[in-house]
């Protein structure tokens, strides 16, 4: 599973809607002939959204997914309350227990176990950091022992149920989710901005302002200690960024330059070995969101006459996913945010009608069983 930054806002950071981000345009490629597609389409069901709801507005959510293909996020209520919710691989919505004023699951592992908050109160303001299991909730605790909602927010969880998030205004790690006790402690290392555990433990993230030696670091967390080291310098860039890290601690990196704008390329780097993919040369800027234990990143590139296109990438160019599904699919995707490691990818798309919609794209089985 993939792991999205922590931020003050956690539904955009975790891959919530894309706003004003694509433009409906004739595609550039042909899409698969029938019988050749790579990847089926499924929309995201939502079942409450009002009728006098805005032309355009989207029911669901859908920031994660697991292994099994199980996505999780929150779905809107008719009484425009978004509530936690998790999607099974056909699309079909399950409720997650929550309070009446909502919340939103951002992280689901490979056991099923979603993490994320429930709103304390209306209107947005106090939020509580929250697990569920078996889609009862558990409320995780504060840091310091605080018992009022404070915006606390469960962001990831690994394979092993180690959770990072946010509580009492700083970076912090939960363990021993389902094991009698739950223990929370903050990370030390001063992040600005967080991501992780993967699957192997390891945290990630910005340390300081680049006015003043903004660094970036990895983290390996151990018996509840967290040692870090710093990240290798990624060259050709005045400054870059760590977005997620990979049960191989492969780590996807973007550049920005000196206005924090994105330069359009982003690099894998395993060790001291980086492979940084730059496609600017050719009127092209890739926005990279996840990568998976393959090494696969998907993405949108844009191109500078303002069109924008899904990307996956695995070895060599950037591929629109458009050219990957069948023909007569009544979706144009515009935009993957995330990726498992069976190669399931959660995407952004428009329907005939120019509604966005969340859709899933899953790998299509040969008759030998292949993809």
């Amino acid at each position: 599973m993939i792991h999205a930054p922590i931020t003050a806002s956690p539904i955009a950071a975790t891959g919530g809607p894309l706003v004003g981000v694509h433009e409906n345009v004739p595609q550039s490629q042909p899409r698969a002939a029938r019988g050749m597609a790579m990847y089926d389409v499924i929309a995201f069901a939502g079942r409450d959204l009002r009728g006098d709801a805005a032309p355009g507005a989207s029911s669901v959510n859908v920031v994660a997914i697991n292994d099994a293909g199980v996505a999780c996020g929150s779905e809107m209520t008719d009484a425009s309350v978004m509530m936690p919710t998790i999607w099974s691989p056909n699309g079909l919505s399950r409720r997650l227990e929550c309070g009446p004023h909502g919340g939103m699951a951002l992280a689901i592992n490979a056991r099923g176990v979603a993490v994320g908050y429930e709103q304390a109160r209306p209107g947005g303001a106090g939020r509580r950091a929250v697990a569920w299991i078996n889609g009862e909730l558990v409320v995780l605790p504060a840091l310091n022992g605080t018992t009022s909602a404070n915006d606390d927010t469960a962001a990831a969880i690994n394979r092993d149920g180690l959770i990072g998030g946010r509580s009492g205004g700083g970076y912090v790690l939960w363990s021993g989710l389902g094991e009698g006790r739950l223990d929370v402690q903050a990370v030390s290392a001063g992040f600005s901005s967080f991501i992780g555990p993967n699957d192997n433990g390891v945290v990630c993230g910005r340390v300081g302002l680049p006015e003043r030696g903004e660094r970036q670091l990895l983290g390996a967390w151990s018996a509840g200690e967290t040692s870090f080291r710093e990240f290798p310098e990624v060259a050709g860039t005045f400054r870059y960024f760590v977005t997620a890290a990979n049960q191989l601690d492969q780590v996807l990196v973007t550049g920005s330059d000196e206005k924090y704008d994105d330069l359009g390329w982003f690099a894998v780097v395993s060790g001291r070995r980086q492979v940084v993919v730059d496609r600017r040369r050719n009127g092209l800027r890739l926005i990279a969101h996840a990568i998976n234990d393959a090494g696969v990143v998907v993405g949108q590139a844009e191109l500078d006459s303002g069109r924008s296109f899904p990307f996956v990438w695995s070895s060599g160019e950037p591929i629109d996913l458009n050219r990957l599904i069948p023909y007569d699919a009544d979706f144009t995707i515009f935009a993957a945010t995330a990726i498992n490691n069976n190669g399931a990818i959660l995407a952004f798309a428009d329907d005939p009608n120019g509604v966005e919609q969340q859709v899933l794209l899953t790998p299509v089985r040969r008759g030998n069983g292949s993809k």
